[in-house]
């Protein structure tokens, strides 16, 4: 795609220069000759992505107008094992920045995971027959094929790395540590587009892996079976690890889709460009897939009184990926429907380590906009109200609010007892009932770490302490430099340009039912305006034609 917008994605050309560019400054300041075969270069390219410009500059594009484009580098010294950011400016062919950063935990690049994989693989399969072949059994009979078809064609309109479907406005782009990312969410009102949401993306996924394991004295190893006074010598441990902190390329792993199998029906897809870990640029054929659907009911009210009913179907727009990381496959969906609802998913499948009881844990990044960018938080509870002359019985209960006016006090945990869900209003703007306009997230299936409080895992994963964290935003805060650290200013969240994090948690105790190959499990939350509209966005929907069933 041609480049005209600044939020547009790095292009094949783009990533090859910043890859020179880098190249060549690193050869210059450590006079060093790292030409010739790549392979034998010290450099391993971890991420060449877009340097997002700034918001104000975003949001006052113009078609026509002219602006900086750069890159953002990440790149690992394999010698000396030091990880360095690097900007290039790619108007003026020249790196700007060059920072060495904090150590990262080891991670291999994707070439060398995927050496070591074929070379294990090689090793311990080498004379067994193919595990699929002796796993699989006979395939059911009696599934007849769903054809899905739209003869008048879709009702999303693409343009470049626009979208727009029933109201809804997304752009999308895609990075080599997040994936897919969307930005400037917004929704026409009454003729008018209402921004919603600025920035979204995963921050980060963490898999806190626990299981025992039995050890034996070393006279007693090797023996086929073990006696009493064996048996009273052996000891469980339980083992518990942080098996993964992958925020960091997920990009990098997407799959390409295929058609009919993981889509079925009128799909657009888009292919994204990252970088090998020589910096050379990949294209990923199909790696994003968009599509509407039929969800069921979307709205119903019978009429006993003249026996008449009002039915409207609800679809929704998808835009979703999906990663290998590991021995797990994630799907990742973004959902939009026609009452104003945005809904996150992950799926979750993929073949299991046995005897492991894993806790995955996902990081969404939220920067939101209300309305615009003066924006607060509050939390939500419902509670009893105290007996009373005006509450005889203790029957009344209600919800309160409250606002969440630091950094500090936004670090919650949520409360389904209390049906608690946080919202982000704009004090400034109001609905027609004089009600702050708002979007609030509704927490969904949500688990918190079963590890003790000093765990070490939380020193590489501290955002899983927490459910919601929230800051103001800042152009550098858009990684999760640890949110413990990146909160500890207690920073006012008062009517200000608020990101709000929010950390959900599939907990999972594996079954038998789910070996060799894991059916998919779902997690995720849901924004939902609350007082945004005036009245239901949905009653404009159009109804659809009876017809006559089939069968």
């Amino acid at each position: 795609m041609l480049i005209s917008h600044p939020l547009d994605p790095l292009t094949v050309s783009e990533i090859t220069t910043a890859e020179e560019l880098v190249v060549q400054y690193f050869t210059e300041v450590n006079a060093v000759d790292i030409a010739g075969d790549a392979i034998d270069r010290p450099l391993h390219f971890t991420g060449i992505t877009l340097q997002e410009p700034s918001q104000e500059l975003v949001e006052s594009f113009q078609a026509g107008m002219v602006w900086e484009r750069e890159a953002l580098v990440s790149v690992l010294d394999s010698q000396t094992r030091k990880n360095f950011k690097a900007i290039v400016s790619l108007n003026f062919q020249t790196v700007t920045k060059w920072q060495e950063i904090s150590p990262l935990p080891s991670i291999p690049s994707l070439d060398e995971s995927l050496a070591k994989s074929s070379q294990e693989l090689t090793t311990s399969f080498e004379n067994e027959d193919p595990a699929p072949d002796r796993e699989l059994p006979q395939i059911r009979q009696g599934l007849k094929p769903i054809q899905i078809t739209q003869p008048e064609g879709v009702s999303f309109q693409v343009e470049g790395y626009q979208i727009a479907w029933q109201k809804w406005q997304v752009r999308w782009g895609f990075t080599a540590r997040e994936g897919l990312v969307l930005y400037q969410i917004g929704y026409t009102d009454k003729g008018e587009k209402r921004s919603i949401i600025y920035r979204a993306s995963l921050a980060a996924l963490a898999i806190i892996g626990g299981n025992y394991q039995t050890t034996q004295s070393p006279d007693q190893r090797g023996s086929s079976s073990l006696g009493n006074e064996a048996k009273s010598e052996a000891r469980t441990t339980l083992e518990t690890s942080l098996e993964f902190d992958l925020g960091i390329d997920l990009g990098l792993k997407a799959n390409s889709l295929q058609q009919e199998i993981d889509c079925i029906g009128a799909v657009h897809y888009f292919d994204v460009v990252v970088n090998t870990s020589r910096g050379e640029p990949r294209v990923i054929p199909q790696a994003i897939a968009l599509y509407e659907e039929d969800y069921g009911m979307l709205w119903k009210h019978w009429d006993w009184r003249n026996d008449a009913t009002e039915v409207r179907r609800s679809r929704r727009l998808v835009i979703f990926f999906a990663a290998t990381l590991g021995n797990y496959e994630y799907g990742f969906y973004w959902y939009f429907y026609q009452d104003g609802n945005i809904q996150y998913e992950v799926k979750l499948t993929g073949r299991l380590t046995t005897k492991t009881v894993q806790q995955h844990f996902f990081n969404v990044r939220l920067h939101m906009q209300v309305d615009g960018s003066q924006n607060s938080l509050y939390e939500v509870n419902s509670e009893s109200v105290p007996r009373s002359p005006e509450n005889p019985h203790g029957n009344a209960f209600v919800a309160k609010s409250t606002q969440l006016l630091t950094e500090q006090a936004a670090q919650r945990l949520i409360s389904p007892l209390t049906g608690r869900y946080w919202k982000v209003t704009h004090p400034q703007k109001t609905n027609y009932l004089g009600q702050p306009v708002g979007y609030k997230l509704q927490p969904g299936e949500n688990v918190s770490p079963v590890v003790p409080a000093d765990s070490p895992i939380y020193e590489k994963a501290g955002f899983i302490k927490q459910h919601l964290w929230a800051t103001p935003y800042h152009p550098q805060n858009s990684e999760t430099q640890g949110l413990p650290t990146l909160t500890r200013d207690d920073r006012s969240l008062n009517n200000t340009n608020i990101v709000v994090w929010y950390t959900f948690g599939y907990h999972h105790v594996p079954r038998p039912e789910d070996f060799p190959v894991m059916p998919v499990a779902y997690s995720g939350f849901l924004l939902k305006p609350v007082s945004f509209f005036d009245r239901s966005p949905a009653l404009d929907v159009p109804p659809s034609a009876p017809k006559q069933h089939c069968c």
